[in-house]
């Protein structure tokens, strides 16, 4: 199994219960624990981290991205953020259903985000919820028309 076909199986929300999709989600386990693994064990510079993150979303991040390590993920390559997005310390993403983090998101400290995140909205908690927007509704409209 690849990717693009365990993501369709997963889209359709059919039972992941097959001894192909077992091995598929072990090996993108590893993977992603391997990779956080480099991000959480010593210092990097925001490129470094950006690079980092790239390959374990398996896709190049925007260069206004940040991380602040540690950060933990379950799958990784079913992450899909936005630009000016922020992500703080000690997070946790499980993400083999999909996570999207729109654009000027900020992920508060030790969240743990199951769900997609709002354009310019901040979240925080276990699991993570929205604590408020960044702006006001006609700003992020005006942002949302620039990008």
């Amino acid at each position: 199994m690849e990717l693009k076909e365990f993501l369709e199986h997963v889209n359709r929300r059919e039972m992941l219960n097959t001894p192909e999709i077992y091995e598929f989600m072990n090996r993108m386990s590893d993977t992603a624990r391997r990779i956080t693994c480099r991000i959480n064990g010593e210092y990097h510079t925001p490129e470094q981290i950006r690079d980092l993150v790239s390959e374990l979303f398996g896709y190049r991040v925007d260069e206004t991205f940040r991380l602040f390590p540690p950060f933990y993920t379950d799958f990784g390559r079913n992450i899909h953020v936005g630009r000016n997005v922020f992500i703080n310390a000690a997070c946790h993403f499980q993400d083999q259903g999909g996570v999207t983090i729109g654009d000027g998101a900020i992920i508060g400290t030790r969240a743990l985000v199951t769900k997609d995140v709002p354009p310019y909205t901040v979240v925080g908690g276990t699991p993570a919820k929205p604590i408020r927007k960044r702006f006001d509704d006609e700003t992020i409209e005006k942002l949302r028309r620039l990008s």
